[in-house]
Order: C-alpha cells, then sequence, then structure tokens
C-alpha cells in the first residue's frame, strides 16, 4: 500500500501513537494524588478547642494556666496507638504538629475565656498577678485497635491551686472514649478532637466550680 503524502513514516507514527499512550497513562496517575503529596509523605496533624465565643470577663479570680506537661509516651510529636495491652506503639508516616502537651496549652486558655468564670485568663509561668493556678497533665492520647471499630482515648488530671495559701483546691481526672472515623490515623485524629473536645467541657466547668468555692472561703490567716 503507498503512503499518504504528508503523513510521517509508519515507525514514526508509531512513537507518536506510544509517546501519546505515555502521558495518557502519567497523567491519569498523577490525578490521583492530592497537590502538595507524594506517596509516603508525612502527614501532620492539631487538636483544636470546642467551637464557641468568648464570654465577657467576670468579676472573679484571675486564673494563671500553667504549661501542661505529658506522661511519658505521650511527651513527642509521635502520634501513639494501642493494638496490645500495656504496649504503645507509633505511627510511622502520622504526627502531630506539636507535642500534645504544648498544642493543648492555648487550647485550655480558650475554653476557660469562653467559659466566662474568670476575670482573666493568663498563659505563661508568671504567677504575680493571679489568684488561681491550673496545672495539667496529659494522661492518655491514644487509638486503641483493641476492639472493632478501634476507639480513641483523651485524659488528663486537673488541678486547681489557690495561689496565696498554696493549697490544693481540687483534683479530678477527665476521661473521654470516642469511636475512630475511619480504622487508620486520621479516623483516629477525628476521634481524638471529638473526645478532647469533651473533656475540655468538664475541665472548664470543673476549674469555675473550684473558683466559686474558693471565693466564698474566708481569707487565709497569716
Amino acid at each position: 500500500m503507498s503512503q499518504v503524502p504528508g503523513t510521517p513514516p509508519r515507525s514514526a507514527r508509531r512513537r507518536i501513537l506510544v509517546g501519546l499512550a505515555v502521558l495518557v497513562l502519567t497523567a491519569a496517575g498523577c490525578a490521583t494524588v492530592a497537590p502538595g503529596l507524594t506517596d509516603g509523605g508525612l502527614q501532620t496533624h492539631v487538636l483544636t478547642a470546642p467551637a464557641g465565643a468568648t464570654a465577657r470577663p467576670a468579676s472573679g479570680p484571675v486564673l494563671l494556666v500553667a504549661p501542661p506537661i505529658a506522661r511519658a509516651g505521650f511527651d513527642s510529636r509521635r502520634m501513639a496507638y494501642v493494638q496490645r495491652p500495656f504496649e504503645l506503639s507509633y505511627f510511622a508516616r502520622n504526627e502531630w504538629a506539636d507535642t500534645p502537651a504544648r498544642m493543648l496549652h492555648p487550647l485550655l486558655v480558650q475554653v476557660l475565656e469562653a467559659q466566662g468564670a474568670f476575670r482573666a485568663v493568663l498563659a505563661g509561668p508568671n504567677a504575680a498577678a493571679a489568684d488561681l493556678r491550673l496545672d495539667t497533665e496529659v494522661l492518655a492520647l491514644q487509638q486503641e485497635f483493641l476492639t472493632e471499630p478501634s476507639v480513641t482515648r483523651v485524659a488528663l488530671r486537673a488541678q486547681v491551686v489557690d495561689l496565696a495559701s498554696r493549697e490544693v483546691l481540687a483534683t479530678q481526672v477527665f476521661e473521654a472514649i470516642e469511636p475512630a472515623a475511619s480504622a487508620d490515623p486520621y479516623g483516629g485524629v477525628v476521634g481524638l478532637n471529638r473526645a478532647l473536645h469533651v473533656v475540655l467541657g468538664r475541665l472548664a466547668a470543673f476549674v469555675a466550680m473550684a473558683a466559686s468555692g474558693a471565693e466564698r472561703r474566708p481569707p487565709a490567716t497569716r
């Protein structure tokens, strides 16, 4: 069969078709990858506080929120999970944006300001202008694969201290368990944030009650 004038040779056309096929397959593969992500990339997650407007400051005491601490195993950016009792493991390709304790600090200030029981809520180590101090410790922040579906657990210990008398007014442990949204690290992050919102709400009410009791107490004698 004679070649139509103006068309490239058969071998050249074959190379062109092969090249087009490669381009189509490459484009199809790229379309399945989210922008800015590559296979095996590190995923970074955050903790949040419950949404809510900040209440007008009351005439109550000034509260200092001390920087939280964390129990061993939860004092790094690694995201913890449990597959067997008494054994803590960590996801290899998922981590927190900061340590849980450092992420928790501004969230505590936010929910306590919104609670409206304090004249001011301070963050930081300076206690000069404060009446009360809130100390907290992260006891657990983990996804648990001990059941199906997996669940998430958040546990915090809270302690309210009267700075004038150095007396511990109240201590309590707050814990919440929520189902994971899915059986993967992101599903665990969603569940952990839900559990944290429950814990923070209970903790804010606890601190407000402790502060109210402190105001009704007679002044300490020197």
